[in-house]
């Protein structure tokens, strides 16, 4: 009985040891900071200076917009912890299953008492075959993988949404110029009208028009205010922050014509969906190979210690548990798994179908803005501005009335405002066009 005794305290030990250390939290052994320098996710290589960052009351670049976003997009942060919890994946798929302790008591309370009590301690482990710790590993290093392509893929996605919102903080603030300068005429004109009524050489009623038309003009003018502040809290809500200091934007639009080549079938690789859809299928070859593995037999063995009270004698006990693949040989998961990675081949088929014709309705669509914004600029432009001084001085002269002078001045800032929506739509085609393709430029 004192070797049972013996036995059970150590059996009562070891439970109260791993139930104390069951439910500490060990501090993981990988920080945020290790996964960005080990994995180059979202690394800021912009490297914006920090004494260029605007202060109050100064202009904003598209550089100083992408720096400030990767800095403090919150989503960003949230891939990279994403990425951090792959980490633990892989620890996890690298362990062995945890031994097991059984302890037997037989005839405690027989008929001659404790003469006949046999004790048995046994300890056994199961040894996992065919290769499964290491093809969970493979699995869970292919799931950090694309872990990683997301992260790298919000990281274009987001700087590509950057550039676009400040597209249109541009389209806002170059619009609200044109209605600066079109109120100006119109103030203007409305003078001229004014003096030439007080001089009886044109009617009440005109001079009314003239200043209905200022009027007009002058709530354009509000409301392209308002547009263009709206335009400026989208664009800082990318990186959290507020417009306060923001009162415009640094950039000088002009037509750069970016040449149509065609694109070669690397540069299809290099997009992200591409990539993910790569590395997708990679993880489902890895899963259907653990499938397999899971099919062999695992092997359990023991060895125990066995003692006989009656005569007091000890012996060694060993055993091996080899279970018999009858029934169940993971042929359901194994068939599910094959076909998962046939699905994930058609879909990477059907990602790069989509991306070519994605890129070709691109080239398309900037082919046709090429030639409108050549054509508005070499054209249209300077005629109507012509046409507009041409009508201002004959008015003056007494030559063209005020109708005349008004359609020339509405021709005009019709024509500016359709230029900077085109020259802007080109400028957005080119940033979809490089995020399709994986690629951050800063547009010129």
């Amino acid at each position: 009985m004192a070797f049972l005794k013996s036995i059970l305290t150590c059996f009562a030990v070891s439970i109260a040891f791993g139930c104390t250390t069951k439910g500490s939290r060990q501090q993981v052994p990988y920080s945020l900071a290790d996964n960005i320098d080990k994995n180059a996710v979202l690394v800021d290589k912009l490297n914006e200076p920090t004494q260029n960052q605007p202060d109050k009351n100064e202009t904003l670049s598209l550089k100083m917009a992408m720096t400030k976003a990767l800095k403090k997009n919150k989503s960003l942060e949230a891939a990279l912890w994403q990425v951090n919890s792959k980490e633990g994946l892989i620890l996890q798929s690298k362990l062995w299953q945890n031994p097991e302790i059984n302890l037997e008591v037989g005839h405690l309370f027989g008929r001659n008492g404790n003469k006949e009590v046999e004790s048995q301690l046994q300890i056994s482990q199961v040894i996992e075959l065919g290769g499964k710790i290491k093809q969970r590993t493979k699995v869970a290093q292919a799931e950090k993988e694309i872990a990683i392509q997301e992260a790298l893929a919000l990281r274009v996605d987001v700087l590509t949404e950057v550039s676009l919102l400040f597209m249109d903080v541009v389209e806002a603030q170059l619009k609200l110029e044109q209605h600066e300068k079109n109120f100006d005429i119109a103030k203007t004109i409305h003078s001229v009208v004014s003096d030439k009524a007080k001089a009886g050489k044109v009617s009440i009623l005109e001079e009314n028009k003239a200043l209905l038309a200022l009027n007009q003009t002058q709530q354009t003018l509000s409301q392209a205010k308002s547009t263009f502040s709206t335009s400026k809290v989208k664009l800082s809500k990318m990186w959290g922050g507020t417009t306060e200091g923001l009162e415009k934007v640094d950039f000088q639009l002009g037509f750069v014509e970016v040449p149509l080549q065609s694109f070669n079938e690397q540069e299809v690789l290099n997009g992200h969906a591409v990539q993910l859809s790569q590395l997708n299928v990679k993880l489902a070859e890895q899963k259907a190979m653990l499938e397999k593995a899971i099919a062999r037999p695992d092997i359990s063995v023991s060895l125990g210690f066995q003692k006989y009270e009656e005569n007091s004698e000890n012996a060694f006990v060993v055993g091996l548990t080899i279970p018999l693949i009858i029934f169940n040989k993971n042929q359901g998961n194994i068939k599910s798994a094959n076909t998962l990675e046939m699905k994930a081949l058609v879909e990477l088929k059907h990602t790069i179908n989509n991306l070519i014709s994605e890129l070709e309705e691109i080239n398309i669509d900037m082919e046709s803005l090429r030639k409108k914004i050549i054509f508005l600029k070499e054209e249209v432009c300077p005629s109507a501005k012509n046409i507009l001084d041409g009508a201002q001085t004959g008015y003056q002269k007494g030559n063209f009335d005020y109708l005349t002078v008004l359609d020339a001045q509405k021709s005009l800032f019709e024509i500016n405002i359709n230029l900077i929506e085109t020259e802007i739509e080109y400028k957005r085609k080119i940033i979809k066009k490089n995020s399709l393709v994986g690629k951050v430029e800063i547009i010129k």
